[in-house]
């Protein structure tokens, strides 16, 4: 299971908070098993003490953790890396040329009172989520694997979140992840300034606008009919 990715997406297009809150519940269940695992495996090493007798400050045994521990070293990087590599895969649609992909989140543009905004802001918002904020959590979750896993090295005490964090593998999937980021705010935020141009109508009251025109119309047809 270790090679199945904690992020998935639907075959339909879905809004980023639709995502996201599918995200979080599937999350939370996935590290309960994680935490049912660890504990399947920690009592299996202790059974094994137990029925090998052996004195756990010998060196032997010590090796024999470390060994166990390994594995799952191992297998907490191989979720980890499969997990961002999806998710970078799910936001690199916007760069590729040789397959068609289906697009993953929708985005909107609205107008909000007089300003031009995207329904689920890009970068980093103060008020509500934002695509950004939300892939920093999505990132955060899986990182999270690593608390969630006891070491087995140590008789339970501390996790691997140091490893992960230093594994070359996983900061340049986070990297890339942050890259394509980058690449859809600038692309999204260039999009957005093309409508700048409206700016001036928007502003604009629709009632007063719709008088004014109302009068201009009026004296153009009284003009013209006093010409005939």
């Amino acid at each position: 299971e270790m090679n199945r990715s904690f992020v998935d997406r639907k075959a339909k297009v879905v809004f980023p908070e639709e995502f996201f809150s599918n995200h979080q519940a599937v999350i939370t269940q996935n590290m309960a098993k994680v935490r049912g695992n660890s504990t399947a495996i920690s009592k299996v090493l202790k059974e094994s003490n137990d029925i090998l007798k052996i004195d756990k400050k010998t060196v032997a045994w010590r090796d024999y953790q470390d060994y166990v521990n390994n594995f799952v070293v191992e297998g907490i990087f191989a979720a980890i890396q499969t997990s961002l590599a999806t998710l970078n895969d799910f936001l690199s649609f916007g760069k590729s040329n040789e397959r068609e992909v289906t697009p993953w989140l929708e985005v909107n543009l609205t107008l909000l009172k007089s300003s031009i905004v995207f329904s689920t802001e890009i970068s980093e918002s103060s008020s509500g989520l934002s695509l950004r904020g939300i892939m920093n959590s999505v990132i955060k979750d899986v990182i999270d694997l690593s608390t969630n896993m006891a070491r087995l090295d140590s008789g339970g005490v501390g996790d691997f979140l140091v490893e992960v964090k230093d594994n070359f593998d996983i900061r340049y999937l986070i990297a890339s992840i942050n890259v394509n980021m980058d690449f859809i705010d600038k692309e999204t935020s260039k999009y957005k300034a093309s409508f700048g141009t409206y700016q001036e109508y928007i502003n604009k009251d629709p009632a007063t606008s719709f008088e004014e025109f109302l009068k201009t119309e009026s004296t153009v047809t009284t003009k013209t009919s006093g010409d005939a």
